[in-house]
């Protein structure tokens, strides 16, 4: 029986026009707030797919790393943070995947095949999902879309060692270029 790819999902821009979406639009505080424990806990439990050799850090400025693996259950690959992205800050999955993880009484199967990385994975389903959750705006200070912090910003504060304290109030604002 043929095995289709594995699919991406949780993934954020690296740069504009890339097709990949920021997790300050896809905030919904109040969805699924009913499951959402279970939903983090699945997403915690997955098979490692593949280990980094660095961190990632959370898109909306917190203080902490956020994983360096990313998870699977045989069907989905999605980064470690992704918990960290839906339990702190409310960022919607598409229904497709949280139906997948229903199915599954939100336990993580373990991967049918040992041969995980033998497969083909496919960021198509992600990225027409977050297409469809409207058009990608750039963000103000969100290091993919700029190389240096925005205007409003004087150069001189975001060398302070308190920097990281400014990015996080520039995100929480959701403030635009």
């Amino acid at each position: 029986m043929p095995v289709g790819p594995l699919e991406l999902v949780g993934y954020w821009h690296a740069h504009e026009g890339d097709g990949l979406p920021h997790p300050q639009q896809l905030r919904q505080p109040r969805w699924e707030w009913r499951r959402r424990r279970r939903i983090v806990r699945y997403l915690l439990g997955g098979t490692e797919y593949l280990q980094y050799r660095g961190w990632s850090h959370c898109r909306f400025g917190c203080l902490r790393p956020n994983g360096s693996r990313d998870l699977t259950d045989g069907t989905w690959v999605w980064p470690e943070g992704l918990a960290h992205y839906v339990r702190a800050h409310g960022v919607r999955l598409p229904d497709e995947f949280v139906a997948h993880m229903a199915a599954h009484d939100f336990r993580p199967p373990p991967p049918a095949s040992p041969s995980l990385h033998s497969r083909d994975v496919s960021d198509d389903f992600w990225r027409q999902w977050a297409a469809r959750q409207g058009r990608f705006r750039p963000i103000a200070f969100c290091w993919a879309c700029n190389a240096a912090p925005p205007s409003p910003v004087p150069r001189w504060l975001s060398r302070l060692p308190g920097r990281t304290l400014v990015d996080r109030l520039w995100y929480h604002l959701g403030w635009r270029r």
